[in-house]
């Protein structure tokens, strides 16, 4: 987009989950890059730029390691480190209901960040469940896919494209950027 459009000047905000969708409706935010939800108000459009699969995240423990995937009924043992369910998309949300069970709150960690949940992955607390942004490996941990895990699609959101060039050429770039780290 820089290469394209150089003078434009973005602006990057982050707000509580809740208010990205009526930040579109006010026009306060041109785009939201975001994981699909439903639920939301008709004049909000989405396109598609990836599907993400969901992977374990674990730093050197045996069971995980050994294995080219896991399923989820693989992680009812052991603690989990899992996002916030306020703060995570909706397909992630119903994962976390097929591995909680009756588990004890005390072998599950809640993060509000990816970044945090890789962390205490690293630090051997225990498993994380997290969407797969890991193109490269995470050094010093392990990613095993979950078979039996869809995966999640993450795209862009916008109001309209008519009459906003900047905002139809954003969506056409990243569109054309997913494809090509999907190809890759």
């Amino acid at each position: 987009m820089k290469n394209q459009v150089p003078n434009l000047y973005p602006i990057f905000r982050v707000v509580p989950f809740q208010h990205l969708y009526q930040h579109l409706s006010e026009e306060i935010a041109d785009v939201v890059v975001a994981f699909r939800e439903g639920g939301l108000k008709k004049e909000i459009h989405y396109q598609e730029l990836a599907k993400i699969p969901v992977v374990c995240i674990t730093k050197n423990h045996s069971f995980f390691t050994e294995k080219k995937g896991i399923q989820l009924c693989d992680l009812k043992q052991g603690s989990l480190i899992l996002l916030d369910p306020k703060k995570c998309p909706e397909e992630y949300r119903k994962l976390l209901h097929r591995i909680l069970g009756d588990r004890s709150p005390a072998d599950v960690y809640f993060c509000d960040t990816v970044e945090a949940a890789v962390t205490l992955a690293k630090a051997g607390y225990g498993v994380a469940m997290l969407p797969d942004f890991f193109q490269d490996s995470v050094p010093f941990v392990q990613r095993v896919p979950i078979i039996d895990a869809g995966p999640i699609s993450y795209g862009v959101y916008y109001k309209s494209l008519t009459g906003h060039s900047l905002r139809k050429k954003f969506v056409k770039l990243a569109k054309e950027s997913f494809s090509m780290i999907s190809s890759s």
